[in-house]
């Protein structure tokens, strides 16, 4: 089987510094993260826009397009779980839309 093809993720560093914010939020552990230098324009994020920040920088790295990134999100849809996986794509196209306008 071959192996994956490697991925040069343009925006390593903000996807690094979004995880060491939501590692952070688990209090009591991780505490060596504190002491890191990153940067601090996440540091008012909620949760939830930290991830959808994080998919949407994911997402157009591997060059998915608008209509695929709402395609993908559809498929986790289920009837116990459909207004949060659409809550959860709106949070995920606006932060696509912002970080697409950007670059």
């Amino acid at each position: 089987m071959p192996l994956p093809q490697k991925v040069d993720f343009r925006d390593a560093d903000k996807i690094i510094e979004i995880v060491a914010y939501l590692l952070k939020e688990n209090t009591g552990y991780y505490n060596d993260l504190k002491g890191l230098a990153f940067g601090d324009v996440y540091q008012n994020y909620d949760h939830d826009q930290l991830v959808a920040d994080l998919n949407a920088r994911i997402m157009i790295d591997f060059n998915l397009t608008r209509q695929e990134v709402v395609t993908l999100m559809h498929t986790f849809e289920s009837a116990n779980h459909m207004k949060d996986v659409q809550d959860e794509t709106q949070r995920i196209l606006d932060s696509y839309d912002r970080l697409s306008e950007e670059n």
